[in-house]
């Protein structure tokens, strides 16, 4: 972590939290897993008397709890009261960019530091506790004489401009191409629905390649001109928000809502990293297990990640993560594959998976329900698990141990105390689902039904209050995936998969003939999409493409399915991975920056990317077997 505090002199160690620290105003307003997660970043230090502890003017880096002795405050040269408690120091956490006071111990003191980060982190999950922390500095200095300054760029101007520019030669491609796309297929005679469709999508595809406005706004876009141009009846162009998928959508983010609320998963990870041998590989083990368990009930993955993703962050703390370090970047990659790997395993464990369940025709959704989807994923669930364990093994065998202080661990689990009630429903939840949903054939109501059913409970007891169910919610999404299902609709509408289907006819010849040379053909293509697409908008439209040819060849939809969404959550480069975008930035708050070895990184994600492909492989059989194809 990056400070210009002066450290402070003497031993440092793990920080417990007193009694009294816990009794805090700021921290009454936490939730306990909060608490128990900021002890992690906490340090003890013992001062001797004359140590400055930060100086006016430096970087605010430090806050400090005063836990025994007595330290004096100056501004200005000026002497203010002293300190014999409290907080000092958190002078970033409310604005400002340097210290505003010099700290002095005026005796030997016991300090408790807590990096500014952490603090914030606090403070935006309720805005009640930065509300505290104001009320308190305001109570001790006069916010009018803090000098907060702001530095700006000299060069933004420049690339200001440079910005402007490629913005509007972007605006002049999404212009010009559709239109010229429309005259080309006039000139070829098609019929005029099917070429503003193809129109239409060009424009999503565009915006989304551009990144000229957020992911959502594109579909729905396109329904607004589907609408206009008449090229579907309004019934077909909104169906996708009126479907079982969509509503099922609602429910399983509503659910989810629920996990992230209640804590459930932070406690579970804590009694797994107690019951484990302390190796670092069962660390790893652990952080890739809680993901993986996570896609049963949560089906963003935005939003496994934000709950794995502090659990990894405190790991890192507490092992003293250095710049490329091989433990750390062990950490990062289980982290992240166990987010991601096996979201196709579970037909909930993916919004992705969804958007693709809707294109299905009735018959095949209807076959592939939960529990059968999950059937035919196992075989390959197993091997990605296992190539995972086995890359992982070998890649970071000569990485230092990780040592974890297990007292500090059930010191927190000490604070975040017996299971709330809130815990408790989320438990049963989870247990009903998992109960529910293989059991279809016996209790008849349909998956999308039975989702709808128990988050209904759920709003209807006040478990999932309106502040969850706006705020926790993807919102934005819903509203893509309400969109991009009415597409499939509208295609067959219009005539547009039978055309596909046509027009591609040799793809569907390559299928029937040479079904091998057609997979790895079709994995080089996805691969190469998300080179220039965002990781939904390829899924969006690999599958509006792929699917009619598949159909055509007699395959079922569900292997172009699965082939898709294992392979479009491969990547290469930081800027085709928004959950590592996402990560990088939650770790930098922390001052975790360059802590993984990017080297390292990138040739597992290579070797990863051949571990794909080899499942896919290796799964025919075992499909064929299922007669899927």
């Amino acid at each position: 972590m990056i400070t210009d505090s002066v450290n402070p002199a003497g031993v440092m160690q793990q920080a417990i939290f007193s009694e009294k620290l816990l009794r805090y105003p700021a921290f009454q307003k936490c939730s306990k897993v909060e608490v128990a997660r900021l002890m992690n970043f906490a340090v003890r230090s013992s001062v001797p008397a004359g140590e400055v502890l930060f100086r006016q003017g430096n970087e605010p880096g430090m806050s400090y709890w005063i836990e025994t002795g007595e330290v004096a405050l100056s501004r200005n040269g000026q002497k203010l009261a002293h300190r014999l408690g409290g907080f000092i120091g958190f002078d970033g956490l409310v604005g400002c960019t340097s210290y505003t006071e010099t700290a002095t111990a005026v005796q030997d003191t016991t300090l408790i530091g807590f990096p500014v980060g952490s603090l914030e982190g606090l403070a935006r999950h309720d805005n009640t506790v930065l509300k505290q922390f104001f009320q308190t500095y305001q109570g001790r200095l006069d916010l009018a004489d803090a000098h907060v300054t702001t530095s700006f760029s000299g060069s933004g101007e420049g690339a200001g401009e440079a910005v402007a520019w490629s913005s509007i030669l972007a605006w002049l491609l999404v212009s010009v191409i559709p239109l010229l796309l429309c005259f080309a297929g006039f000139q070829l005679g098609f019929d005029t629905k099917i070429v503003l469709f193809a129109s239409i999508i060009t424009v999503s595809v565009l915006l989304w390649v551009f990144d000229l406005v957020p992911a959502f706004v594109p579909p729905l876009f396109s329904i607004l001109l589907i609408i206009l141009f008449d090229v579907a009846p309004p019934k077909v162009a909104l169906s996708g928000y009126s479907s079982g998928t969509f509503f099922m959508c609602i429910s399983i983010f509503g659910i989810s809502a629920l996990m992230i609320k209640s804590g459930l998963a932070y406690r579970l990870a804590l009694n797994l990293l107690l019951l484990i041998p302390a190796k670092r590989h069962w660390y790893s083990f652990v952080l890739f297990l809680l993901g993986g368990l996570l896609s049963l009930v949560v089906p963003s993955r935005n939003g496994r990640v934000s709950i794995v993703g502090p659990f990894l962050i405190e790991i890192l703390g507490m092992i003293k993560a250095k710049q490329n370090d091989l433990r750390a970047t062990q950490f990062i990659t289980s982290s992240l594959y166990g987010a991601t790997l096996l979201g196709p395993v579970f037909m909930t464990g993916n919004s992705l998976n969804l958007i693709l369940y809707g294109m299905f025709d009735e018959q095949t959704r209807y076959n592939y329900q939960w529990l059968f989807w999950l059937l035919a994923a196992s075989v390959p669930g197993v091997l990605l698990f296992c190539g995972f364990i086995f890359l992982s093994e070998h890649y970071f065998r000569s990485a230092e141990p990780a040592l974890i202080p297990r007292n500090m661990m059930r010191e927190q689990k000490k604070i975040i105390g017996p299971m709330s009630s809130l815990e408790i429903v989320t438990f049963i939840t989870i247990i009903a689902l998992l109960t529910l949903v293989p059991s279809l054939k016996y209790h008849k109501i349909e998956i999308p039904w039975l989702f709808m059913t128990i988050s209904m409970v759920l709003l209807l007891i006040g478990t999932i209050g309106q502040k969850e169910f706006r705020s926790e919610i993807d919102w934005p999404l819903l509203i893509f995936i309400g969109a991009v299902l009415a597409w499939a609709p509208v295609i067959s509408a219009i005539g547009l998969d039978g055309v596909i289907a046509r027009s591609l006819s040799g793809v569907a010849v390559l299928i029937k003939s040479h079904f091998y040379w057609f997979i790895g053909l079709f994995c080089g293509a996805i691969m190469l999409v998300r080179l220039v697409l965002p990781i939904t908008a390829a899924t969006v439209i690999i599958g509006t493409i792929a699917m009619p040819i598949a159909i055509d060849a007699g395959l079922s939809p569900w292997p172009v399915a699965f082939i898709i969404l294992t392979m479009v959550e491969a990547t290469l480069f930081p800027y085709q991975d928004q959950l590592r975008l996402q990560l990088d930035g939650a770790m930098a708050q922390q001052g975790l920056t360059g802590v993984a070895d990017e080297s390292k990184f990138f040739s597992f994600d290579m070797m990863m990317i051949v571990v794909r492909i080899a499942v896919i492989y290796a799964s025919i059989p075992f499909w064929q077997y299922l007669n899927i194809i």
